[in-house]
């Protein structure tokens, strides 16, 4: 059922009565997505400034398919989707940019950090096989880049990781090339699905943190100061610069 037509229910949700329900999925709502965020990079490199992506996918919508019924039809449904496939590390990063509980910087930055650590796989590959791509590695080597390369994550997270990776593959040689493949449905290696799960997690307990040792170091007036800001960032994290 829509929402209706009132000025307080986003234009892209604006419509009356019964929605049909696509039931799309997920490797289809994947590639919508994907689109949308090349097309929103490319559409605020043109115009110069970050737009928020709850307007830009209203914007995305009426561009795809123009008559409003079509653009509120599958608004709903993809929202709908969100919900259903929230497991998904793709899906659960677009529901927190979207909803406002993460900038949009913190995708981009995933998106990095998980290609520079396709290079250090990369580089490991070669150091094990005489300077070539043979994409195998030993589980022992891979898990000792992993340790070097999250140097900052938690034993229990790097245990989860462990577990992902056997879950994936369980011998003691792993094919690196499957650990970023995607499936046909969009899927990726649970291995990655963590990786990726954890990056979130991890940003929403340092908030959390700096959150809390703010508090702790607050004035009368509830005004914190540089000198606090910096203590307080210094005491969860002394290698900040």
């Amino acid at each position: 059922e829509g929402l209706g037509m009132g000025q307080n229910v986003p234009k892209f949700l604006r419509y009356s009565g019964k929605i049909r329900n696509r039931n799309l999925n997920k490797r289809d709502v994947e590639q919508l997505m994907k689109d949308l965020w090349e097309k929103k990079a490319k559409f605020d490199k043109t115009n110069g400034y970050q737009e928020s992506l709850l307007d830009y996918f209203a914007h995305y919508l009426q561009q795809r398919y123009g008559i409003q019924t079509m653009v509120a039809e599958f608004a709903y449904n993809i929202l709908a989707s969100l919900d259903r496939y929230s497991y998904d590390a793709d899906f659960e990063m677009f529901t927190c940019v979207i909803l406002g509980e993460q900038i949009e910087d913190v995708y981009w930055d995933q998106t990095d950090m998980l290609d520079k650590l396709e290079v250090a796989v990369d580089k490991l590959d070669r150091k094990s096989n005489g300077g070539k791509m043979h994409h195998k590695v030993s589980r022992k080597d891979l898990l000792q880049t992993i340790r070097e390369f999250f140097s900052a994550k938690s034993e229990v997270n790097l245990n989860r990781i462990a577990m992902a990776l056997r879950k994936d593959q369980s011998g003691k040689t792993i094919d690196t090339k499957k650990l970023f493949e995607e499936t046909r449905e969009g899927n990726q290696s649970a291995f990655i699905e963590i990786i990726r799960s954890q990056y979130l997690e991890e940003i929403a307990e340092y908030v959390s943190e700096v959150a809390e040792a703010l508090q702790k170091r607050m004035q009368p007036d509830e005004r914190v100061d540089v000198k606090a800001v910096k203590e307080a960032l210094y005491s969860i994290d002394a290698n900040i610069p």
